[in-house]
């Protein structure tokens, strides 16, 4: 980490006063940002349906005259979805592009992550992988993903209670640790709710299409709950095996919570499912009100936002807190120090409580510990009650 700050710091196109440049990628009018994103292959849609609200917070911004006067120009390059790829893209936004800073919108996060931190370089990143809580220099909207299988919470098996469920299982994909790590926590929090741990698999591979011995694997052990775990289409691909194999399964989770499967050949696979929304989906909240005609007014047009819109939203305005406090002449090492000291960060008033990004990598929050349960009913998401269900971070035995 040392001799990556230092080359970044050798980097630096001068020592900048005024407004003036102090860092790459940064000039008296402009900055620089760096974008990877899976806009081919597996991670496209779910890529493009966080870009469109992010880059809608980039232009909002820009509107205004940017950060510091200055504007953001955005260099995207795409990860193809694989690993190769996504170190390739941030090598090139590095030492090609001159990227002051990288956003990170992408399933395959691990390989490139490493390389940008040894730079040195601050990432805002999606919290898809435990790369968010590993690094020093990743930042999430939402404060981190804890890496600990063990530090989970009982949020969503309080939901499972309070819907009937009694005995939940879960999926994990054996590309990723996050992955897996939620799916074990899950289960094993539930047990410590009351209910019964019930079938699991962390063995999952992306892209899977046989999917019977896993819907055998809940309907022979009984389990009638389902903690999603997975990536979106994989989770849309085992509930829809699910329900055409005739088990009934009630499902929490995030992956789905996704306006865009309530039409179409999706939608009856959809309905009736939950999802736990971590950022607030209540629609007559003022900042809801904001986010939504944000999304509207820059390219990005909804009615309610959904999974995709509001952690794209949400990365944007922590890209937008990190250029602020950068400073006047920013550098890498300014975004460091001074993002990772913000305390209470509240995600444009859409998180359910304050966020401790100087926590992220010391003591990272258990994902989703406060979240609102929302129901797919027709074409749209209702939450079931307008306050979040929240719990308390415990560590399983």
């Amino acid at each position: 980490m040392a001799l990556g700050l230092t080359l970044a710091a050798c980097g630096s196109s001068s020592s900048g006063t005024g407004n003036g440049a102090s860092a790459p990628g940064v000039s008296a009018n402009s900055i620089t940002i760096g974008v990877i994103l899976s806009q081919t292959g597996f991670y496209a849609a779910e890529g493009g349906g966080f870009f469109k609200s992010f880059k809608a917070v980039v232009d909002a911004q820009n509107d205004k005259g940017g950060v510091n006067n200055r504007k953001i120009n955005l260099v995207i390059q795409n990860d193809q979805s694989t690993v190769a790829a996504n170190l390739s893209a941030a090598k090139s936004l590095v030492e090609t592009q001159n990227a002051f800073m990288v956003v990170d919108i992408s399933g395959t996060q691990p390989s490139g992550a490493q390389y940008l931190s040894q730079k040195g370089v601050p990432v805002v990143a999606a919290p898809v992988d435990v790369s968010v809580s590993t690094y020093s220099t990743f930042f999430a909207p939402n404060g981190g993903l804890n890496p600990n299988p063990k530090v989970t919470n009982t949020t969503s098996a309080e939901m499972f209670k309070s819907l009937g469920v009694k005995k939940v299982g879960s999926l994990g994909l054996t590309v990723s640790v996050a992955s897996q790590n939620s799916a074990t926590a899950a289960v094993d929090a539930a047990g410590q709710a009351g209910l019964e741990k019930g079938y699991i698999n962390t063995t999952v591979q992306v892209g899977n299409t046989n999917w019977t011995a896993y819907v055998l694997g809940f309907k022979n052990s009984n389990t009638d709950g389902y903690q999603g775990a997975m990536d979106t289409p994989d989770t849309l691909s085992f509930l829809t095996a699910a329900q055409q194999q005739g088990v009934s399964l009630t499902s929490i989770q995030a992956q789905l919570y996704i306006n865009q499967y309530l039409t179409g050949p999706t939608a009856a696979v959809m309905q009736g499912m939950y999802a736990a929304a971590q950022w607030d989906p209540v629609l007559t909240d003022a900042p809801v009100k904001q986010e939504i005609d944000t999304l509207n007014k820059y390219g990005d047009p909804t009615q309610a936002p959904d999974n995709w819109t509001s952690s794209g939203y949400t990365m944007g305005l922590l890209l937008i807190k990190a250029l602020e406090v950068a400073g006047q002449n920013p550098t890498r090492q300014a975004v460091l120090t001074n993002l990772r000291a913000v305390t209470n960060w509240d995600a444009g008033g859409l998180a359910p409580q304050p966020i401790d990004l100087s926590k992220e990598i010391s003591d990272p929050p258990a994902s989703g510990a406060c979240a609102w349960l929302v129901k797919a009913q027709g074409q749209t998401f209702s939450p079931v009650s307008n306050t979040p269900v929240c719990t308390q971070k415990i560590t399983l035995p």
